[in-house]
């Protein structure tokens, strides 16, 4: 299962660098972000790689924690075997959550006019994505309770 999470993450990152690069060239010099706030596109490609280095970063001690590191209790390895395919999961997660969000800022900052085009689910896609994996950590969380 690790093997199949590893494989997710690694084609998630690879999928975010296309999608980095890409809009990177479709954006003008300048672009709004929200009608709020502007930036020129190497602040956003250097903002966003940043972001992605240090959730990416984050998420994988985290989870080298969880590997090095036994139950402190004595308990069957599989509750860490759960945490750490969780947080594997969570980090693929978390980089399909900023390839929308660079996939929502370059379709709004269009200059074919795309920006009408934006489908209202794609704004909540990710969030709830998010959700979603919120609960399964409840769950794995709920399952280390049940069993104890």
């Amino acid at each position: 299962m690790q093997r199949f999470l590893k494989l997710f993450w690694v084609i998630t990152c690879i999928v975010f660098m296309v999608v980095l690069f890409y809009v990177y060239a479709y954006l003008s010099e300048e672009f709004n972000i929200a009608n709020q706030m502007t930036l020129g596109r190497s602040q956003f490609f250097y903002l966003m790689l940043g972001v992605f280095g240090i959730l990416s970063l984050l998420l994988y001690a985290i989870r080298r924690f969880f590997e090095l590191h036994p139950s402190f209790e004595n308990d069957t390895t599989t509750f860490q075997n759960d945490i750490v395919n969780w947080l594997i999961s969570f980090s693929g997660v978390v980089n399909v959550v900023l390839i929308l969000g660079m996939i929502f800022v370059a379709m709004d900052n269009s200059p074919d006019g795309m920006r009408h085009s934006i489908p209202s689910f794609f704004i909540y896609f990710g969030p709830v994505l998010v959700g979603i994996w919120a609960v399964l950590l409840v769950v794995v969380l709920g399952r280390r309770v049940k069993g104890s």
